[in-house]
């Protein structure tokens, strides 16, 4: 677990501003096994999900020595499937609810995703709660991100599970990002009638966040060997949906893996050889005004997931 002072912490306010191209990186955990998503909860306390089932804590700077829970999860080396994406009720503090998303083998050699719902006791996740079941899973192209919007409601974002018939079929959850309220119901203002569905014809979107000024929503879709999609943008815009696309900036080494909501249109990371960060600055019309990237080297291995602090908490 890492932090990057220099390049999350930036304002990104007029246009024409320096990005920073190097940032002070501070180790806040060690002892994780492929970690996949984190998620911070009101109280600064960090939720981390590592691969192969453990929910880890990190209080105060602090990795908890027992996981939150252990879920049996479907886990084979070197796939996407297994424990994945991580959210935390806005109302954490009153509720506990903690909202997760992870594989499970329902047959041998048939995997399907799940989110759940557990909530926090005295540092022990219990209760577990199935939202969304029997979702398309695999492998491979699993999606997962998880996260809460700005109208308090519930995204999940899933991949094609290597099924290409999946992305436009309005009866299969793969392919999409999904909006349901805390309770598994289709929201009433919901583009398609009685669906989940609240954007779909994408492959392996594994990472959305929201501009905090604009609402204006940021998705990040691992494409087939890094190249840029032609999409029918009536995929997300014919139902006013807030999510923007075609903005492509991953080069040919990258995989787009994180939108942050602190004022950062799109992040990602480098599968091959060098990892890296980069941050993305636009304009309101969604002008590119600056862009910083942070190259680690070999050091810290692949970086999957990014929870950026508020600039204007932080006092930037």
């Amino acid at each position: 677990m890492l932090t990057l002072a220099a390049l999350l912490g930036a304002p990104s306010g007029a246009a024409g501003q320096e990005i920073p191209d190097s940032a002070i990186v501070t180790v806040i955990a060690q002892g994780l096994q492929t970690v996949r998503a984190l998620a911070e909860a009101p109280d600064g306390c960090l939720s981390v999900t590592e691969h192969g089932g453990l929910v880890r804590t990190i209080v105060e700077g602090e990795l908890a020595h027992e996981p939150w829970p252990e879920l049996a999860v479907h886990e084979v080396l070197g796939d996407e499937a297994g424990l994945m994406g991580v959210a935390i009720d806005p109302d954490f503090a009153s509720n506990g609810f903690v909202y997760l998303c992870y594989s499970m083998e329902t047959a041998p050699r048939t995997v399907v995703n799940r989110v759940v719902r557990m909530r926090d006791s005295s540092g022990v996740g219990v209760e577990e709660t199935v939202l969304l079941d029997s979702m398309p899973g695999g492998s491979y192209h699993d999606g997962y991100a998880l996260a809460f919007g700005p109208d308090g409601l519930v995204y999940v974002s899933t991949g094609d599970a290597y099924d290409r018939s999946t992305p436009q079929d309005l009866s299969s959850a793969g392919g999409k990002i999904l909006r349901i309220d805390r309770d598994d119901m289709s929201p009433s203002d919901n583009p398609f009638p009685d669906s989940l569905v609240w954007a779909l014809g994408l492959r392996n979107p594994q990472g959305f966040g929201w501009d905090p000024e604009s609402g204006l929503m940021f998705a990040t879709d691992h494409g087939p060997r890094h190249e840029r999609h032609q999409r029918d943008q009536r995929d997300y815009a014919r139902w006013k949906l807030r999510l923007a696309c075609g903005l492509h900036g991953a080069p040919s080494s990258g995989v787009p893996v994180t939108a942050s909501r602190a004022r950062c249109a799109a992040g990602r990371a480098d599968l091959r050889g060098r990892r890296s960060l980069s941050r993305t600055q636009r304009k309101s019309d969604l002008r590119r005004t600056g862009r910083g990237v942070v190259d680690q080297g070999r050091a810290h291995g692949r970086l999957r997931s990014a929870c950026a602090e508020d600039p204007a908490a932080a006092g930037l």
